[in-house]
């Protein structure tokens, strides 16, 4: 947890403060938070896995656990209509949208 005292800041010079913010943006960066990773791109930073790839990754995962294939095959929700590809689509059976949250199982 991080904790800062808020009585101290006064004391505290901008420099010290900086260093501070640094190092608590460095463990958000890192993923500190419960163990939820960070959803967000360095500048510069590539995704891992095109488009395309998540797509035959879902694929592959709904065959390697011999579950259905929930999401669609062009990656734009059926309701929505919106691009639901995220990089989730390679580790996890996809069953609804992340935008709208509608099911893809009815």
């Amino acid at each position: 947890m991080i904790k800062i005292n808020l009585t101290s800041l006064e004391a505290k010079n901008k420099y010290e403060l900086t260093l501070d913010l640094e190092h608590i943006a460095e463990l958000i960066m890192s993923g500190y938070t419960s163990g939820i990773s960070p959803n967000w791109k360095l500048e510069g930073e590539e995704d891992e896995f095109s488009r395309d790839e998540l797509i035959q990754a879902q694929k592959d995962y709904c065959d390697e656990h011999e579950v259905p294939m929930f999401v669609p095959s062009n990656g734009k929700c059926f309701y929505c209509l919106q691009d639901c590809v995220t990089p989730k689509w390679a580790v996890e059976h996809i069953t609804g949208c992340p935008k709208c949250h509608h099911t893809f199982c009815d």
